[in-house]
């Protein structure tokens, strides 16, 4: 599931892995807004991300509990992530050097 701006469906639908089979929610702004999808989309072809963010559109990712993942979408240009391990991760995080 993921929540795709109207300004962009089409252009991200199509440009996605093509098999990919994902629900999403549209939203009427008129901005580029945001994408929020599972972190797996991303982790396994990084490329999407590059599509998207060409589009103007920022990045959210679900459910993100390792801070290897964590640290591969920030990586990416990921900034937005959502996990059940928050201090896990801003332990890591703060320890890192972020």
């Amino acid at each position: 599931n993921c929540l795709i701006p109207s300004r962009v469906r089409d252009s991200f639908l199509t440009r996605i892995r093509v098999g990919l089979r994902m629900n999403f929610l549209v939203s009427s702004s008129t901005s580029a807004g945001m994408v929020d999808a599972k972190a797996s989309l991303f982790l396994e072809d990084p490329s999407t991300v590059a599509r998207i963010q060409a589009q103007g559109t920022d990045l959210a990712v679900w459910t993100v509990n390792e801070p290897a993942e964590a640290s591969a979408l920030l990586a990416m240009g990921v900034r937005r992530i959502t996990t059940d391990q928050v201090g896990a991760l801003l332990e890591w995080k703060t320890a890192a050097g972020g």
